[in-house]
């Protein structure tokens, strides 16, 4: 992929994750896009993690994870990072639904947010199921930005004694290569037509009304995010913005205690207790390995 297609993957998008890890990403991609490569042993855990994000059956539960960086399409960012496609991620939950050897789904969240694009789309489709089996998200342990977005759909929210979710917010990056390329010797021109097409390009600092634009999409984004989040939880969007974190972290304690998560518990423990719930003849018949094979033929 070209350098400036590559960089444009992270700049100049709005994004819902933790900031420090969108400078992790934008160090990826720009390592990357650089030519450079990523260590046997990075590579190795990229694989381990991509193999892994398929949907485990346990009895007549299913375990789906959400893990690494959120972005719609596969692409370069989950090739780099084994992050999650929320197309995948929409797709495999529908055959989940639909599977009626399937008697409750539990999202596995260990995700420090990603990309906006596509995330209202699949929280949507989340919440829509409620009623239908028990859906119930884990933060396992990190619960950040777009997945708590997402998290929230769930009938429930769950987080780990370690865990944290929150990070409610959006943030943009703005590239200016205008000083390296004076250093470097290089002149760009840039034409273009229509008023505001060139707002936000690299190759110039951001003016005020290219600033005040970008501004605003991150703001379009944040009023989608609260909206969203609010109606999952059953409270106000006031009430999102002003206890739920306001842009922070917070603990398993506090997610309780603010309204953020429903309780404290371990992943396996909300397993065993979906499987205690679900009816003696739910699964009989067929091993997990068979289920999970069939699990597999639908996705495909």
């Amino acid at each position: 992929m070209p350098y400036k297609k590559i960089l444009s993957v992270v700049f100049g998008e709005v994004w819902a994750i933790r900031p420090c890890k969108l400078d992790a990403l934008a160090n990826l991609v720009v390592l990357v896009a650089g030519g450079g490569k990523r260590s046997e042993e990075e590579l190795a855990e990229i694989a381990a993690a991509r193999h892994g994000r398929s949907a485990a059956v346990k009895g007549s539960v299913a375990v789906l994870p959400v893990h690494g960086f959120l972005a719609q399409h596969a692409g370069m960012i989950q090739e780099s990072s084994g992050g999650t496609s929320t197309d995948e991620l929409g797709r495999t939950f529908d055959s989940l639904m639909a599977d009626n050897s399937i008697g409750a789904v539990v999202l596995d969240v260990d995700s420090p947010g990603g990309s906006v694009y596509g995330i209202a789309e699949v929280t949507s489709k989340i919440r829509a199921a409620r009623g239908t089996k028990p859906i119930i998200a884990v933060a396992n342990s990190e619960m950040a930005s777009a997945a708590y977005y997402l998290g929230t759909a769930a009938d429930e929210v769950v987080v780990t004694p370690s865990g944290e979710v929150g990070s409610v917010g959006t943030l943009a990056l703005h590239l200016d290569e205008s000083k390296a390329a004076e250093m470097s010797g290089l002149s760009y021109t840039l034409l273009s037509a229509g008023e505001h097409k060139a707002d936000g390009n690299p190759f110039q600092p951001l003016t005020d009304s290219s600033r005040a634009e970008l501004q605003g999409q991150v703001d379009r984004y944040y009023e989608m995010f609260v909206a969203d989040v609010a109606k999952n939880r059953g409270i106000t969007a006031k009430a999102v913005k002003s206890g739920y974190g306001q842009g922070r972290m917070v603990g398993a304690r506090e997610a309780v205690e603010s309204g953020m998560a429903d309780r404290i518990d371990t992943i396996e423990n909300v397993v065993a207790g979906l499987l205690s719930r679900q009816p003696k003849s739910a699964g009989a018949g067929r091993t997990a390995s068979d289920m999970r094979r069939r699990l597999a033929l639908r996705i495909a």
